[in-house]
């Protein structure tokens, strides 16, 4: 018999064996996550980040006062999205009503969204007007999920509990003229 048949057939047997072993072993399977957050800050500024279940990440934001939109498209470690589907379940996410808004609106008010979707099912959270609660629970609990979700980068929207008027000083965002500048070459 010729060595090369030898071989690929050695080889055949071995995938088939340790394809069975891997898919009868102990361990299970890693959820299918994808999370988007979105901020749509009418009339200045809108933010969006749609992490993919393979980790590959696309980033926006436009700044509509000066100077455009900023996009970028990264590779997160898969990791990050076990770890956000954790932090999301830690604050009962799913357990959010679909829409979160105190009783007025003003007509130029915020919107933010959270859609994380697993294994084919999908939850879809947006807060309208976040400055118009007093105290909300539930307002905490996309808050805490929403920042989550933004600690991984570095250029970031306001915080959900910090959009009465004033931006966050801790974490300048790009419109903040006392943030920090980077040159571009």
């Amino acid at each position: 018999m010729n060595i090369r048949l030898i071989l690929v057939l050695a080889l055949t047997l071995f995938t088939k064996s340790a394809l069975a072993d891997h898919a009868h072993s102990d361990h299970p399977a890693k959820p299918e996550v994808e999370i988007e957050a979105s901020l749509i800050a009418h009339g200045s500024e809108d933010w969006s980040v749609h992490i993919t279940r393979t980790g590959i990440t696309y980033f926006r934001h436009s700044y509509k006062k000066s100077f455009g939109t900023l996009r970028g498209e990264f590779l997160l470690d898969p990791d990050i999205l076990l770890k956000l589907l954790t932090e999301a379940q830690i604050h009962q996410f799913n357990d959010l009503p679909r829409k979160i808004q105190p009783a007025l609106i003003p007509i130029h008010a915020p919107m933010y969204a959270i859609d994380i979707r697993v294994d084919g099912n999908r939850h879809k959270v947006q807060v309208y007007h976040p400055a118009g609660f007093s105290q909300s629970s539930e307002l905490d609990r996309f808050s805490a999920v929403w920042d989550a979700i933004w600690k991984e980068f570095p250029l970031k929207p306001p915080g959900v509990l910090n959009i009465d008027g004033s931006f966050d000083q801790k974490q300048p965002i790009a419109s903040d003229r006392n943030a920090p500048h980077v040159k571009c070459p």
